[in-house]
């Protein structure tokens, strides 16, 4: 759900049964990947599978300081400090994100 954070390193059990963002976790681009514009392609794929799905977002946390990979392709950091300190747990640079889908 947007504006949640899932809690590493613990089960989820299951997901819910609705959703209003889809939310990206554990993407990784091959180094033979990199500067072919492997990651651009990877935000299309997973907006357009949003849209399919009427969802209104895409969300993740953005780790190892990767924000600025992020804000390129539409995302924005939030500023909720309850997100900033769920998000602390992924490491001292992890950030929230948020990309709309129109």
């Amino acid at each position: 759900m947007l504006q949640s954070i899932p809690p590493l390193d613990q089960c989820l059990g299951a997901l819910p049964e609705t959703s209003n963002c889809l939310y990206i976790h554990d993407v990784a681009i091959l180094p033979e990947a990199r500067g072919k514009s492997a990651s651009k392609r990877v935000i299309d794929l997973l907006s357009a599978l949003g849209l399919r799905k009427r969802l209104p977002a895409l969300a993740g946390v953005s780790v190892y300081g990767s924000h600025r990979l992020w804000r390129r392709y539409g995302f924005v950091p939030s500023d909720d400090p309850i997100l900033k300190a769920k998000a602390a747990s992924y490491g001292d640079t992890a950030t929230y994100v948020v990309k709309r889908l129109s």
